[in-house]
């Protein structure tokens, strides 16, 4: 049955010897300093199945059409904050956003998760909307 299939989809988005893309990324510095507008980099790999994801940019890149799931939770220490967004291609496609706020007297975090169609060739990242100091 399966050759079956592969014989009459050969242009399947997932073919069975290429593994489902994942990626898994963190931050290397204790604190990082993010601009209005620029990438929140994650410069460390964790998982990456088929590299897909840029540590020098911080940008996750779809290798094929399909449904991908997005997992964020930044942190700022007491008196930090941040405000981030996820984005699709250009700065103004957000798909998510995520907010820690000023005069926390305690470690602030916020999650989202984000389920998007993408197309190969899409580009997904991080940003700072405002200068934003993330910890972890």
């Amino acid at each position: 049955m399966m050759t079956t299939l592969q014989e009459t989809c050969p242009l399947c988005a997932v073919c069975k010897q290429q593994p489902i893309p994942a990626f898994m990324a963190t931050l290397t510095a204790r604190s990082l300093l993010c601009a209005e507008n620029a990438p929140l980099i994650f410069d460390r790999e964790r998982l990456d199945t088929r590299n897909d994801y840029d540590v020098r940019h911080g940008v996750f890149r779809a290798p094929v059409i399909g449904t991908y799931m997005f997992f964020a939770t930044p942190t700022a220490q007491a008196g930090d904050a941040f405000h981030t967004t996820i984005l699709n291609n250009l700065l103004t496609e957000e798909i998510g956003l995520l907010f820690g706020n000023n005069g926390q007297t305690e470690w602030s975090n916020d999650s989202t998760t984000i389920v998007v169609q993408l197309v190969a060739g899409d580009d997904v990242w991080l940003a700072c909307n405002m200068p934003s100091t993330i910890t972890g």
